[in-house]
């Protein structure tokens, strides 16, 4: 991947890229002397209704223009624990190690200084699935196995294991949108009775990285 600096202020910042532009050809010869080696990363796999894919990078549910906040829960199974978040929020995120850098880690450029740092992220391990609520207003967990039980902490962000199993449904009805398995920049429209299920994908993305 090539970055591309871009002059504008919402321009590309090209945080994905291992080499930009302007040291390009000093890549092609050490790509040409086999300086470099290849990382394998984690892919998720994504349905919704007939709509299906895969992901390398992240994926969030979304309000669109004519919703408020979007009322929905967020189901994790894996093979040791489930729960259930239940959240009021603008939506939520679910990323791969290699997309945590993004979206997901927005919390980490507002929460760290009292101005906005654009060089603050976090980079989850390659074994994990991270989960962000964006912008909530209430999140509650409860344990699947425990009738009754509800978790005394408020769910923001967290990770769960590389092969659990997570569905999001909506609990009211919302314009809630996909992105993540469209180019469509209005996503794709998730009604009251859809479920989004992510999990574990059977292909990896390769990455080259140059080396010294």
């Amino acid at each position: 991947m090539v970055g591309v600096g871009n002059r504008n202020a919402v321009g590309s910042k090209a945080y994905m890229a291992e080499t930009y532009l302007s040291e390009l050809p000093v890549t092609l010869e050490k790509l040409a002397e086999r300086k470099y080696k290849i990382e394998e990363k984690k892919g998720l796999r994504v349905s919704a209704g007939q709509k299906k894919g895969h992901i390398f990078t992240d994926m969030y549910l979304e309000r669109g223009l004519d919703s408020n906040c979007l009322r929905y829960k967020v189901i994790v199974s894996d093979r040791d624990f489930s729960f259930i978040d239940y959240s009021i929020s603008n939506g939520v995120i679910i990323t791969t190690s290699l997309g945590s850098t993004g979206y997901y880690s927005a919390l980490d450029k507002l929460l760290s200084t009292k101005k906005l740092d654009t060089k603050k992220f976090s980079r989850i391990r390659e074994e994990e699935i991270g989960i962000c609520h964006i912008l909530p207003t209430f999140t509650q967990r409860r344990k699947n196995d425990v009738p009754g039980h509800v978790d005394p902490h408020q769910p923001l962000r967290y990770t769960v294991r590389y092969g659990a199993k997570i569905e999001i449904k909506l609990v009211r009805w919302g314009d809630a949108r996909l992105y993540g398995l469209t180019t469509n920049i209005r996503g794709i429209r998730i009604k009251l009775d859809d479920v989004v299920r992510i999990g574990p994908s059977d292909r990896v993305a390769k990455l080259v990285r140059v080396v010294s």
